[in-house]
C-alpha cells in the first residue's frame, strides 16, 4: 500500500468511527498490518512521565521480534499525546513518523468531538 492509500484509509477509519478507542483500534491494526507489529497509546500532555517509563514502551523496545523498533509521538489536540510504538523490518522513519503525526491529526478530530458532546450534555444537565 502507497503512503497515499494509508493516509486515504486512515480518513476513512476516522470517519466510519463512532469513538475514540474504535478508531485507535482500527488504525493500530492498519499499520501492523501494513508497517510491522504497532502499539497505539494516548496519554495527556501533563503525565509528567518520560513516555520511555511507560511500561509498554519499554516492553516494547527489549522486544526483540523486529530488527527495527521506534517510538514516535504527535500531538493529540492541545491535551494529549498519540504514543506509537512500532516494530518493523526497516520502513523509513520519516515515513512511519508522517503517518502517525496524520494519525494523531484524524484521532484528535474524534477526540475534539467527544469532548465537546461531553461538554455541551454537562451543560444541558
Amino acid at each position: 500500500m502507497s503512503e497515499k492509500e494509508f493516509v486515504r484509509e486512515m480518513n476513512r477509519i476516522g470517519r466510519e468511527s463512532s469513538i475514540l478507542e474504535e478508531a485507535i483500534e482500527k488504525t493500530q491494526e492498519l499499520f501492523a498490518v501494513e508497517i510491522g507489529e504497532t502499539r497505539l497509546h494516548v496519554r495527556p500532555v501533563v503525565c509528567g512521565v518520560s513516555i520511555f517509563g511507560e511500561k509498554a514502551v519499554r516492553e516494547f523496545l527489549d522486544s526483540r521480534r523486529f530488527p527495527f523498533r521506534g517510538v514516535y509521538t504527535a500531538p493529540l489536540g492541545t491535551d494529549g499525546v498519540l504514543i506509537a510504538c512500532i516494530g518493523s523490518w526497516g520502513a523509513p522513519m520519516e515515513t512511519i513518523q508522517s503517518l502517525v503525526e496524520h494519525a494523531a491529526v484524524r484521532l484528535a478530530a474524534l477526540l475534539d468531538g467527544a469532548l465537546a458532546l461531553a461538554s455541551r450534555q454537562s451543560e444541558a444537565a
